[in-house]
Protein backbone atom coordinates (compact mmCIF):
# COMPACT_ATOMS: atom_id res chain seq x y z
CA UNK A 1 0.00 0.00 0.00
CA UNK A 2 1.55 3.27 -0.76
CA UNK A 3 2.24 5.79 1.76
CA UNK A 4 -0.21 8.58 2.09
CA UNK A 5 1.91 12.08 1.92
CA UNK A 6 -0.01 15.42 1.32
CA UNK A 7 1.49 15.18 -2.20
CA UNK A 8 -0.05 11.56 -2.32
CA UNK A 9 -3.73 13.13 -1.42
CA UNK A 10 -2.72 16.52 -3.46
CA UNK A 11 -1.85 18.63 -1.50
CA UNK A 12 1.46 20.52 -2.85
CA UNK A 13 3.07 23.52 -2.60
CA UNK A 14 2.16 26.36 -4.78
CA UNK A 15 5.73 26.80 -5.85
CA UNK A 16 5.63 29.29 -9.84
CA UNK A 17 2.25 29.23 -9.50
CA UNK A 18 2.35 31.74 -6.04
CA UNK A 19 5.33 33.60 -7.58
CA UNK A 20 2.93 34.46 -10.84
CA UNK A 21 0.92 36.11 -7.71
CA UNK A 22 3.74 37.60 -6.13
CA UNK A 23 5.04 39.58 -8.77
CA UNK A 24 1.94 41.21 -8.93
CA UNK A 25 1.11 42.01 -4.95
CA UNK A 26 5.18 42.45 -3.81
CA UNK A 27 4.93 46.04 -5.95
CA UNK A 28 2.05 47.28 -4.26
CA UNK A 29 4.01 48.34 -1.15
CA UNK A 30 5.53 51.16 -2.89
CA UNK A 31 2.12 52.37 -3.05
CA UNK A 32 1.47 53.05 0.08
CA UNK A 33 3.68 55.56 1.02
CA UNK A 34 4.84 56.23 4.81
CA UNK A 35 2.78 52.83 5.54
CA UNK A 36 4.64 50.92 3.33
CA UNK A 37 4.32 47.15 4.96
CA UNK A 38 7.22 46.87 7.61
CA UNK A 39 8.15 43.27 6.70
CA UNK A 40 8.33 41.11 3.34
CA UNK A 41 5.45 38.92 2.14
CA UNK A 42 5.79 35.67 3.54
CA UNK A 43 5.49 35.95 7.61
CA UNK A 44 2.32 35.22 9.60
CA UNK A 45 1.54 38.55 9.15
CA UNK A 46 2.53 41.60 8.37
CA UNK A 47 2.79 45.11 10.10
CA UNK A 48 1.82 48.63 8.26
CA UNK A 49 3.15 51.42 10.09
CA UNK A 50 0.52 53.53 11.24
CA UNK A 51 1.80 56.47 13.61
CA UNK A 52 5.35 57.25 15.14
CA UNK A 53 6.54 53.72 16.44
CA UNK A 54 3.14 52.62 16.15
CA UNK A 55 2.08 49.60 13.74
CA UNK A 56 -1.20 47.99 12.79
CA UNK A 57 -0.27 44.23 11.90
CA UNK A 58 -2.75 42.26 9.87
CA UNK A 59 -3.01 38.42 8.69
CA UNK A 60 -5.48 36.27 7.21
CA UNK A 61 -6.81 32.89 7.50
CA UNK A 62 -9.05 30.12 7.05
CA UNK A 63 -10.60 26.99 8.82
CA UNK A 64 -9.90 24.72 6.04
CA UNK A 65 -10.94 21.21 5.01
CA UNK A 66 -11.84 20.94 8.80
CA UNK A 67 -15.12 22.38 7.78
CA UNK A 68 -16.06 18.91 6.00
CA UNK A 69 -15.41 17.10 9.15
CA UNK A 70 -18.14 19.92 10.67
CA UNK A 71 -20.34 19.78 7.87
CA UNK A 72 -20.32 15.73 7.61
CA UNK A 73 -21.29 15.76 11.73
CA UNK A 74 -23.28 18.30 11.38
CA UNK A 75 -21.72 20.06 14.25
CA UNK A 76 -20.58 23.95 13.57
CA UNK A 77 -20.23 25.54 17.01
CA UNK A 78 -16.70 25.26 17.11
CA UNK A 79 -15.12 26.20 14.02
CA UNK A 80 -15.65 29.72 14.83
CA UNK A 81 -13.51 29.41 17.40
CA UNK A 82 -10.75 27.48 14.80
CA UNK A 83 -11.34 30.59 12.50
CA UNK A 84 -10.36 32.98 15.11
CA UNK A 85 -7.54 31.34 16.71
CA UNK A 86 -6.07 30.62 12.93
CA UNK A 87 -5.72 34.08 12.66
CA UNK A 88 -5.00 35.43 16.17
CA UNK A 89 -1.99 33.22 16.28
CA UNK A 90 -0.75 34.30 13.24
CA UNK A 91 -0.61 37.97 14.64
CA UNK A 92 0.69 37.00 17.41
CA UNK A 93 3.81 36.00 15.94
CA UNK A 94 5.31 39.44 14.75
CA UNK A 95 5.17 40.10 18.14
CA UNK A 96 1.34 42.00 18.41
CA UNK A 97 -1.69 41.79 20.74
CA UNK A 98 -4.61 41.09 18.47
CA UNK A 99 -7.23 43.55 18.84
CA UNK A 100 -9.81 42.44 16.41
CA UNK A 101 -11.08 39.98 14.11
CA UNK A 102 -13.65 40.43 11.07
CA UNK A 103 -14.69 37.02 9.51
CA UNK A 104 -16.15 35.62 5.99
CA UNK A 105 -18.32 33.14 5.63
CA UNK A 106 -19.81 31.48 2.46
CA UNK A 107 -22.37 29.41 2.39
CA UNK A 108 -24.43 26.96 -0.04
CA UNK A 109 -27.56 27.66 2.54
CA UNK A 110 -27.41 30.18 4.94
CA UNK A 111 -29.96 28.46 7.43
CA UNK A 112 -30.18 29.74 10.73
CA UNK A 113 -28.66 26.61 12.72
CA UNK A 114 -25.54 27.02 10.63
CA UNK A 115 -25.10 30.41 11.03
CA UNK A 116 -26.25 30.24 15.02
CA UNK A 117 -23.43 27.82 15.39
CA UNK A 118 -20.73 29.70 13.68
CA UNK A 119 -21.74 33.04 15.78
CA UNK A 120 -21.34 30.75 18.76
CA UNK A 121 -18.06 29.96 17.73
CA UNK A 122 -16.60 33.40 16.99
CA UNK A 123 -18.27 35.29 20.06
CA UNK A 124 -16.47 32.15 22.32
CA UNK A 125 -12.97 32.74 20.50
CA UNK A 126 -13.26 36.56 20.71
CA UNK A 127 -13.56 35.56 24.30
CA UNK A 128 -10.67 33.79 24.86
CA UNK A 129 -8.49 35.78 22.57
CA UNK A 130 -9.76 39.24 24.09
CA UNK A 131 -10.76 40.82 21.19
CA UNK A 132 -13.86 41.93 19.03
CA UNK A 133 -15.50 40.92 16.04
CA UNK A 134 -16.75 44.78 14.46
CA UNK A 135 -18.51 43.10 11.15
CA UNK A 136 -18.22 40.37 8.76
CA UNK A 137 -19.15 39.11 5.35
CA UNK A 138 -21.74 36.39 4.54
CA UNK A 139 -22.05 35.66 1.17
CA UNK A 140 -24.84 32.95 -0.49
CA UNK A 141 -23.04 31.07 -2.96
CA UNK A 142 -24.70 27.91 -3.62
CA UNK A 143 -23.31 27.50 -7.47
CA UNK A 144 -19.52 27.46 -6.31
CA UNK A 145 -19.94 25.27 -2.65
CA UNK A 146 -20.39 21.69 -2.59
CA UNK A 147 -19.88 20.10 0.94
CA UNK A 148 -19.93 16.35 2.79
CA UNK A 149 -23.56 16.69 2.74
CA UNK A 150 -26.01 18.59 0.45
CA UNK A 151 -27.08 21.74 1.07
CA UNK A 152 -24.23 22.23 4.33
CA UNK A 153 -21.47 23.70 2.59
CA UNK A 154 -19.74 26.73 3.79
CA UNK A 155 -15.81 28.67 4.02
CA UNK A 156 -15.30 30.14 7.05
CA UNK A 157 -12.38 32.90 6.54
CA UNK A 158 -10.79 35.69 8.76
CA UNK A 159 -8.52 38.62 9.36
CA UNK A 160 -7.48 39.63 12.20
CA UNK A 161 -5.37 42.74 13.50
CA UNK A 162 -3.47 43.61 16.46
CA UNK A 163 -1.29 46.80 17.39
CA UNK A 164 2.63 46.90 17.74
CA UNK A 165 5.65 49.05 18.05
CA UNK A 166 7.31 49.13 15.34
CA UNK A 167 10.81 48.72 17.49
CA UNK A 168 9.12 45.95 18.91
CA UNK A 169 8.14 43.55 15.94
CA UNK A 170 9.56 39.96 16.04
CA UNK A 171 10.90 38.49 12.62
CA UNK A 172 13.62 36.44 14.12
CA UNK A 173 16.14 39.09 14.02
CA UNK A 174 17.37 38.92 17.25
CA UNK A 175 17.81 34.52 17.37
CA UNK A 176 21.38 34.27 19.26
CA UNK A 177 22.26 30.75 20.51
CA UNK A 178 21.96 29.87 23.78
CA UNK A 179 18.09 30.93 23.20
CA UNK A 180 15.65 28.93 25.17
CA UNK A 181 13.10 27.79 22.97
CA UNK A 182 9.47 27.47 25.22
CA UNK A 183 7.05 24.80 22.98
CA UNK A 184 2.90 25.20 24.00
CA UNK A 185 1.34 22.03 23.65
CA UNK A 186 -1.37 22.07 21.20
CA UNK A 187 -4.77 20.77 21.83
CA UNK A 188 -4.49 18.55 18.59
CA UNK A 189 -4.15 18.84 14.84
CA UNK A 190 -5.46 22.64 15.09
CA UNK A 191 -6.69 23.46 11.54
CA UNK A 192 -3.83 22.02 9.44
CA UNK A 193 -3.47 19.57 7.72
CA UNK A 194 -7.20 17.95 7.37
CA UNK A 195 -7.03 16.28 3.93
CA UNK A 196 -3.96 14.44 4.85
CA UNK A 197 -6.25 13.63 8.15
CA UNK A 198 -9.30 12.52 6.29
CA UNK A 199 -7.91 10.20 4.29
CA UNK A 200 -5.96 8.24 6.70
CA UNK A 201 -8.51 7.99 9.36
CA UNK A 202 -11.50 8.08 7.21
CA UNK A 203 -10.57 6.17 4.07
CA UNK A 204 -7.51 4.65 4.84
CA UNK A 205 -8.70 3.44 8.25
CA UNK A 206 -12.29 2.92 7.61
CA UNK A 207 -13.30 4.63 11.11
CA UNK A 208 -16.52 6.49 11.07
CA UNK A 209 -16.98 10.07 12.76
CA UNK A 210 -19.27 8.25 15.60
CA UNK A 211 -16.70 5.64 16.09
CA UNK A 212 -15.68 5.86 19.88
CA UNK A 213 -11.74 5.91 19.81
CA UNK A 214 -10.66 4.32 23.05
CA UNK A 215 -7.06 6.02 22.79
CA UNK A 216 -8.30 9.38 22.62
CA UNK A 217 -11.24 8.65 25.30
CA UNK A 218 -14.20 10.38 22.81
CA UNK A 219 -15.57 10.30 19.68
CA UNK A 220 -13.21 10.67 16.57
CA UNK A 221 -15.74 13.59 15.59
CA UNK A 222 -15.08 15.10 19.03
CA UNK A 223 -11.17 15.06 18.43
CA UNK A 224 -11.04 16.31 15.10
CA UNK A 225 -13.58 18.70 15.89
CA UNK A 226 -11.74 20.15 19.05
CA UNK A 227 -10.78 23.98 19.27
CA UNK A 228 -7.48 25.31 17.80
CA UNK A 229 -5.98 26.11 20.77
CA UNK A 230 -5.90 30.22 21.00
CA UNK A 231 -2.25 31.14 22.50
CA UNK A 232 -3.10 34.94 22.96
CA UNK A 233 -3.33 34.38 26.83
CA UNK A 234 -0.18 32.39 27.06
CA UNK A 235 2.13 34.05 24.84
CA UNK A 236 1.25 37.63 25.40
CA UNK A 237 3.13 38.00 28.61
CA UNK A 238 6.11 36.59 27.17
CA UNK A 239 6.03 38.83 24.07
CA UNK A 240 8.78 41.94 25.92
CA UNK A 241 11.33 38.91 26.61
CA UNK A 242 10.99 36.82 23.13
CA UNK A 243 12.76 37.13 19.85
CA UNK A 244 10.66 34.76 17.47
CA UNK A 245 7.20 33.22 17.63
CA UNK A 246 6.05 30.94 15.31
CA UNK A 247 3.31 27.99 15.18
CA UNK A 248 4.18 24.73 13.49
CA UNK A 249 1.41 23.34 11.41
CA UNK A 250 1.12 20.79 8.76
CA UNK A 251 3.01 21.05 5.50
CA UNK A 252 3.85 24.46 5.68
CA UNK A 253 7.19 26.18 5.25
CA UNK A 254 6.98 27.45 8.10
CA UNK A 255 10.69 27.21 8.98
CA UNK A 256 11.38 29.52 6.51
CA UNK A 257 11.90 32.68 8.61
CA UNK A 258 13.71 30.84 11.74
CA UNK A 259 10.42 30.17 12.73
CA UNK A 260 11.28 28.39 15.94
CA UNK A 261 9.33 29.18 18.96
CA UNK A 262 5.86 28.32 19.37
CA UNK A 263 3.11 26.08 19.32
CA UNK A 264 3.80 22.82 17.95
CA UNK A 265 7.54 22.85 18.26
CA UNK A 266 9.03 19.10 18.19
CA UNK A 267 12.17 19.97 17.59
CA UNK A 268 14.16 16.85 18.32
CA UNK A 269 11.84 13.68 19.94
CA UNK A 270 15.37 11.57 20.50
CA UNK A 271 16.93 14.54 21.86
CA UNK A 272 13.81 15.09 24.57
CA UNK A 273 13.59 11.69 24.97
CA UNK A 274 17.17 11.19 26.11
CA UNK A 275 16.66 14.33 28.06
CA UNK A 276 13.74 12.84 30.32
CA UNK A 277 14.36 10.59 33.71
CA UNK A 278 12.51 6.92 33.33
CA UNK A 279 9.97 8.06 35.97
CA UNK A 280 8.60 10.47 33.94
CA UNK A 281 7.97 8.08 31.28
Amino acid sequence: MPALTERAVGVVGAGPALASLLRWVRPTFALAGDARPALDIGYFANVIPVAPNLGIAIGTDGVGTKLLIAQAAGRFDTVGIDCVAMNVNDVLCVGARPVALVDYVAVEEPTAALLDGIGRGLARGCELAGISCPGGELAQVREMLRGARPGSAIDLVGTAIGTVALDRIIAGQDVRAGDVLIGLESAGLHSNGYTLARRALLERGRLALEDHVAELGCTLADELLRPTRIYVPAVLPLLDAVVIVSRIGVGRELLRHAAILFVLAIVSLSLWRSTRSPSSD
